[in-house]
């Protein structure tokens, strides 16, 4: 893992980013970043984040504004059991929106 603080927020952006299904202009315009771009240069830890984008990211990713920090992603597995037929983005948004409110 890498010492550079960008490059662990933005590899931790990339991975929950990618387990919830989201584009980079899906994730920039529901965190209010403006363009996809700002999203790759936060992944590819190009751009520093402020404090603002930081938090509505982590909301976004249903994850904890530290946990971006520290560059921790929580498990990957699933701890729902649907009844229905929940697939895809909503699925994956709904379980992570679950666990963030369970913390």
């Amino acid at each position: 893992m890498t010492s550079d603080p960008n490059a662990v927020i933005g590899s931790a952006v990339a991975e929950l980013r990618s387990r919830l299904e989201l584009s980079q202009a899906d994730l920039a315009d529901l965190a209010g970043l403006g363009h996809k771009q700002v999203v790759s240069q936060v992944e590819t830890g190009k751009r520093p984040l402020k404090t603002v984008e930081l938090v509505r990211l982590a909301h976004v990713l249903h994850v904890d504004a530290t946990d971006l920090l520290m560059g921790e992603v929580p498990p990957a597995r699933p701890f729902v059991l649907w009844r229905g037929s929940a697939t895809g983005q909503g699925r994956a948004a709904a379980e992570a929106k679950l666990h963030h409110r369970c913390r």
